[in-house]
């Protein structure tokens, strides 16, 4: 069937739709094609099954052998299934794959027919195959299959009849009876096909008719906006209203030409570039930048006109523009390109960023000062703290001494006011070493390098081997990135949260779970997890302070500066660092690890 039933007011519209109905066709028997790929090894393994339930032996007195149903349903109906699934993997959608699938089909239905000894039910697997092959819409196919039936019978109803009609003798025109009943099958079918493919065939044509009348819309549209665009560039009121719209921008906004003229400013150019209106209009745009960048700029010009792009604020290089009097200042510029039908202009919106500039060195030299402060500080408190602590160590040595030589032999009080300073110089000496660990984690780091993660967790669970053991602490780990890292601070890291959640467990066996998931952007989010006391929401910001604590000494030890350390550590990695819990059901910290960055010294 083609287009010429229909119609067609052009030519290329006919051929338009015959592609489309020809897709559409190809597409049928492409999909029916695949629908027999597996639809026919089904009949063959139920003629199989069949043939086994039925009649798996045939008996001679005591002796059985392997019924000939068996072999024909298994060997038989193999071969019938093998080339039209050759086929229909192999030419998926061409002619010769249809009519090898009908006569396949066929074929596998004269053979279920004999597996049933010509049992008038099987037959109607007949019907059924030609209202499946009808799917591919196309008659010549169920002449193919009906062509097969009408032979079979035939053949079969003069030397087997038993095998096709189920009796031993049969009318020599009992074939013509079924060919008949297939026939009168057929001219529904090819009447239902015909219809079928004129819908088809209209659906193309009104298709193909839509695309046109598409086209037909995009070309007037283009061609009228072109019209518009002349006749509201042409028009002097839009010219007066362009330019009044351009005196109320917050910018100084240039038109140049592409000879670089300077074709309309506004008021905005007066005051940034100190000339006035009239002293620009028709002089090259090149009068307002410094002389060393002229050269460079007639270039950028010329090919900024060859291939007009519109360029955003602040992209590109630094630029500085010359001011009437003689003085540079830095700018920035946007461009956009204009056509006004005769010739391509181009407009440019100028920024005097001079305070922005003056702005940006003070941020500049206040974060230098600030990081010159705090380079300062800790340098200070390392030093101050690394010299607190000889006196400390006498004190301590002396109260230990005296602890010792004196314990029982002067009154309670005296042994209890020896034991809290004993106590008091044991936590002041923990205090600075925490801080020593804090101030240095700047200032002394190492530079990062390539380092498998669990290494440095394996150092942190050796330096708390000891409190595991006493408190049966159970630590299990994922697999571990290797990550740029200074592997000493990641092992104070790792021991500095593993020994928080030993401690934070109220009296139950620690489960401490480490892990490590890769995030979107190329980072890696690595979690301690335990089953400890919690913490509460609203303390999350605090715990990362110096000295803040949640619990007295007396409940729980420490000097408040671990979580400090942790925090200064991940943000010198880069990474940050946050905990997620509710009292009672365990606590996770998590903290992010970048997978390249520079390196720190």
């Amino acid at each position: 069937m083609t287009v010429a039933a229909h119609t067609l007011p052009d030519q290329a519209i006919g051929s338009r739709a015959q592609q489309l109905f020809e897709e559409h066709r190809k597409s049928i028997f492409v999909r029916t094609d695949r629908l027999f790929l597996w639809l026919m090894p089904l009949q063959w393994l139920v003629g199989v099954a069949f043939a086994l339930w039925v009649s798996p032996r045939a008996w001679s007195g005591p002796a059985s052998t392997v019924h000939p149903h068996v072999w024909a349903a298994l060997f038989l109906g193999g071969v019938i299934t093998f080339w039209p699934v050759f086929c229909a993997i192999k030419w998926p959608g061409a002619l010769m794959t249809r009519h090898m699938i009908a006569i396949g089909q066929m074929l596998m239905s004269a053979l279920l027919i004999h597996l049933t000894g010509g049992r008038i039910e099987t037959h109607f697997h007949v019907f059924g195959s030609l209202a499946f092959l009808a799917f591919y819409r196309d008659w010549r196919v169920l002449m193919s299959a009906s062509a097969v039936v009408a032979i079979d019978h035939f053949v079969r109803g003069i030397y087997f009849p038993l095998s096709v009609f189920g009796v031993l003798t049969a009318s020599p025109y009992r074939w013509v009876e079924h060919a008949g009943w297939v026939a009168f099958e057929d001219i529904f079918l090819v009447i239902a096909i015909r219809q079928s493919l004129a819908e088809m065939l209209g659906i193309a044509v009104r298709q193909a008719n839509l695309e046109s009348v598409n086209v037909q819309i995009e070309r007037k549209v283009a061609e009228r906006t072109v019209e518009l665009t002349k006749e509201i560039l042409a028009r002097e009121k839009t010219e007066q209203k362009f330019k009044g719209l351009l005196e109320f921008a917050p910018d100084a906004i240039i038109i140049i030409n592409a000879s670089g003229e300077i074709v309309l400013v506004n008021s905005q150019v007066e005051k940034v570039f100190g000339w006035r209106r009239g002293e620009l209009i028709g002089k090259k745009v090149e009068i307002l930048i410094p002389e060393r960048f002229r050269d460079k700029h007639c270039i950028h010009r010329g090919g900024y006109f060859a291939s007009p792009i519109a360029r955003p604020m602040g992209a590109g290089l630094e630029l500085y523009g010359l001011h009437s009097n003689g003085m540079e200042f830095p700018l920035e510029i946007s461009l956009s390109p204009i056509e006004t039908g005769d010739e391509t202009l181009a407009i440019g919106a100028i920024r005097d960023i001079t305070e922005r500039k003056r702005t940006e060195a003070k941020l500049a030299e206040q974060a230098a000062e600030l990081k010159r402060s705090n380079l300062e500080l800790e340098q200070f408190a390392y030093v101050a703290s690394h010299d607190m602590r000889e006196p400390l160590r006498a004190v301590s040595g002396c109260a230990q001494i005296l602890k010792n030589n004196c314990q029982g032999k002067l009154d309670g009080n005296a042994d209890a006011m020896i034991g809290h300073i004993v106590d008091g110089a044991k936590r002041m000496a923990d205090i600075i070493d925490d801080l020593l660990a804090l101030s240095s984690i700047g200032s002394k780091g190492k530079p990062f390098e390539k380092t498998e993660i669990e290494k440095p967790l394996a150092l942190a669970l050796k330096n708390l081997s000891v409190a595991i053991r006493e408190r049966g602490a159970a630590i299990h780990h994922d697999a571990l990135p290797t990550l740029p890292v200074d592997a000493s601070q990641i092992a104070l890291l790792f021991q500095n949260l593993i020994g928080n959640a030993i401690k934070f467990c109220d009296g139950r066996a620690p489960e401490i779970r480490v892990g490590a998931a890769k995030d979107a952007n190329g980072s890696w989010t690595i979690s301690v997890r335990d089953n400890g006391i919690g913490i509460e929401p609203k303390y999350f910001e605090r715990i990362f302070g110096i000295f803040q604590r949640l619990h007295t000494r007396s409940e729980y030890p420490g000097t408040g500066i671990g979580l400090a350390i942790c925090k200064k550590i991940v943000e010198r990695h880069g990474g940050r660092i946050w905990p997620e819990s509710s009292p009672g059901e365990g606590t996770v910290f998590y903290f992010t690890l970048p997978e390249t960055q520079k390196n720190h010294g």
